[in-house]
């Protein structure tokens, strides 16, 4: 019974069929898990698409069994005589659908393996590239396929981790974070990003997480070529997602050092002890952290903080948390003084737990800069820890702003371009970076090079844009334009300070009144109320402020107000008992108003000692090629009060042909305001005032001011540009 049974299922094809499914469901299986991620289906289509192959198949075996294909169409088999079945028949079609199915199976499964197989790529000759020197990737955004889309700082986290495994790796050129992220969602050929980007790889990926499994895909690709070198599929079970992200990113960077012909050898740079949850909060951070937005970096705050929380030795999230705050001290609302107290023993403990993470020391470069710069500590304290952060990690494109804004505050104006430039190299898509090299080719007069970073900008981020535009228009003496610029660099970052611009618009145009009211940040310049002749006014906010925020800064201006206001003795007695306070007296540039004080005094070797100081600043920015107006009107200034008459005037002269304004308004140059030989430039900056005020109000009180829902002059100041 059981022989004649088994003999009727190989009559009816049963077998045949049942073998021909499953080699079909599983072709369909493997092709729906590879494309249905490609156009964003949900999770559970795969998995249904699992359920009903398996369903099918008792079904196709019921069917095999109980019908019979026929020339007359499908026929149940008791309808059929044996002289009539054809089952031999379609038992042949059958044996070459299933060689069919297998051949397509075997080829996709030869494939899969030579794209997974890392070994065979990284010793084929053909793979490998021979030059290594100047090799460079990018590591792009890995895309998030998961359902919950919330979880892309976790494919970030991932791109990151790698990008920083890769970083280490030497003679290799690895793009900065912020510059491989900006095609993040961007339609672009991988030729034109590594075009722009400079690199001659580039790896993307994407990362599927659903309930406790992930699977990352990655693949390397030649960019002029468009030749993919190399790919793997890492299908884990996300039972610890820092051991996991580690796993893949120091076996990506293995694969990656023999294919590009680099002795490396994986690092063991997990920290396993680390809790899941804290690292998810750490990731979570570090995405709200790179959003740079006021309402972000305070998302990040609580995200790192949870992290602590959770994980109290957790030092690459004590890092986070002090730079996040240090950051946050920049903006309108908060007491950066305060910020920096609340940052400093995060910092501390931070380096204390991991000396040797970049994070750390990045945090520590960040908290002593910041120290140096309210309390007057030294800057070359900041010098170690700026170095060990571009060791550790040489991608970072922040930490080239740092570095050269340090050597800035010392001087060494050449050595702050190398490093701009060196920076641009690794984030040739980094804003603060583009933004600062703008304006360091702007200073030189390198107009050209200033307005094509400028434009490079203006696609990733317009607000520094406009800032930089701001800058290069004050170069070239075009004072409505800058003060247009600043204002609609304003409307886009309105927790930023309005200093510049109610600066330019107050004393350059002299718009006091209408200056008074752009921008949203508060009094940051209290200049405008002693040009108004509001002087109590003026000396009673920069009071209230140093009261709310006892910054070493802050006492500095309350000094500028009374210099300026006439008062000269107590400016004197203010200067004085900054010096006191501050650990490191040499940080100080020298100004007129310090100057004017001095000799208000009577203490004239101290203000010509404080105008040589000032000479041979000057003197070192020229010999790094940035010879400014600015630098002229100090000079004219300085040389005028201590009685260099004929030099004083001959570099205000210059300032004026630049078309920079030249400032009369404080009572200590009144001395000057009378001086017959500075009338001729006085009347000659009143008919350019008068030309650029008359065109920025056209433009702003007119159809094309580019933010009338920002701001815009009142009716008085528009109606005067009609009259006129």
């Amino acid at each position: 019974m059981a022989d004649s049974f088994f003999t009727e299922l190989k009559r009816r094809n049963v077998f045949k069929v049942g073998v021909a499914y499953i080699v079909l469901a599983w072709v369909v299986i493997q092709v729906s898990d590879t494309v249905f991620p490609q156009f964003g289906f949900p999770e559970w289509t795969n998995q249904f698409v699992t359920i009903i192959m398996a369903l099918g198949f008792p079904v196709a075996i019921f069917f095999a069994w109980a019908f019979e294909i026929t020339p007359q169409g499908i026929k149940k088999e008791s309808e059929i005589t044996p002289e009539d079945s054809i089952t031999s028949h379609t038992g042949r079609k059958l044996d070459f659908a299933i060689i069919g199915l297998l051949v397509v199976a075997l080829g996709y499964f030869i494939y899969e393996r030579n794209a997974n197989d890392t070994a065979t790529q990284a010793e084929s000759p053909k793979e490998a590239v021979q030059e290594v020197e100047g090799s460079s990737i990018a590591v792009l955004s890995f895309v998030n396929m998961s359902s919950d889309k919330e979880q892309e700082y976790f494919s970030d986290g991932i791109s990151e981790e790698i990008l920083n495994v890769l970083a280490k790796i030497p003679k290799l050129h690895v793009t900065s974070r912020s510059s491989a992220f900006y095609y993040k969602g961007k339609d672009i050929k991988i030729s034109e990003v590594a075009k722009e980007l400079g690199v001659k790889y580039v790896l993307e990926g994407s990362v599927r997480k659903s309930s406790n499994s992930v699977r990352i895909t990655a693949q390397l690709i030649e960019a002029q070529s468009d030749r993919h070198l190399w790919s793997q599929t890492y299908d884990r079970k996300l039972e610890d997602t820092f051991a996991v992200q580690d796993e893949v990113s120091a076996s990506i960077a293995k694969v990656l050092a023999k294919i590009l012909g680099f002795a490396y050898e994986t690092e063991n740079t997990s920290q396993t002890s680390i809790n899941s949850e804290a690292y998810n909060q750490y990731l979570l951070g570090v995405y709200n952290f790179e959003q740079r937005t006021k309402e972000s970096v305070e998302s990040a705050i609580s995200d790192f903080e949870r992290s602590i929380q959770i994980e109290l030795g957790y030092a690459e999230a004590h890092a986070r948390l002090a730079i996040s705050h240090l950051y946050l001290g920049g903006f309108d609302g908060y007491n950066r003084n305060e910020q920096f107290e609340i940052a400093k023993p995060y910092a501390e403990k931070a380096y204390s737990l991991s000396p040797n993470a970049w994070e750390t020391n990045w945090a520590m470069g960040r908290m002593l800069s910041a120290q140096a710069s309210i309390f007057g500590t030294d800057y070359d304290d900041v010098i170690p820890y700026l170095e060990k952060t571009l060791e550790l990690n040489p991608s970072y494109g922040p930490v080239y702003v740092s570095m050269a804004g340090l050597q800035s505050t010392r001087g060494d104006f050449v050595e702050r371009h190398k490093t701009l430039e060196a920076g641009i190299k690794v984030a040739p898509l980094d804003n603060v970076l583009l933004y600062n090299i703008a304006n360091s080719y702007t200073y030189q007069d390198r107009f050209q090079e200033a307005q094509k970073i400028i434009d490079r900008l203006m696609k990733i981020t317009p607000s520094w844009a406009l800032n930089a535009t701001a800058t290069l228009a004050t170069r070239q003496g075009r004072w409505a334009d800058n003060a247009i610029a600043l204002i609609h660099y304003l409307s886009l970052e309105p927790n930023r300070s309005n200093y510049w611009a109610r600066r330019i618009v107050s004393e350059d145009l002299s718009l006091p009144e209408e200056a008074l009211t752009i921008g949203n940040s508060g009094d940051r310049n209290l200049r405008i109320y002693v040009v108004l002749g509001r002087n109590a006014e003026a000396l009673e906010r920069a009071s209230a402020r140093y009261e709310k925020d006892p910054t070493l800064g802050n006492l500095w201006i309350i000094g500028d107000i009374q210099t300026y206001i006439g008062d000269l003795e107590a400016a004197n007695f203010t200067f004085e008992k900054q010096m006191s306070m501050s650990e490191n007296v040499d940080r100080y540039r020298p100004s007129t108003s310090w100057i004017a004080a001095k000799i208000a005094v009577g203490d004239m070797d101290g203000a010509h000692d404080l105008v040589r100081q000032l000479d041979e600043r000057i003197e070192q920015k020229r010999q790094g090629g940035i010879d400014v107006a600015p630098d002229y009107l100090g000079l004219g200034y300085a040389h005028y009060l201590i009685g260099n008459r004929e030099r004083g005037l001959a570099e205000l002269q210059k300032t004026v042909s630049l078309g920079f304004y030249v400032p009369t308004f404080q009572a200590f140059l009144r001395e000057l305001r009378n001086d017959p030989d500075f009338a001729p430039m006085m009347t000659a900056q009143k008919q350019k005032q008068n030309e650029q005020q008359k065109q920025f109000l056209s433009i702003m009180c007119g159809g094309d001011n580019p933010v009338p829902d920002f701001w815009k002059p009142s009716d008085v100041a528009c109606k005067s540009v009609l009259v006129n």
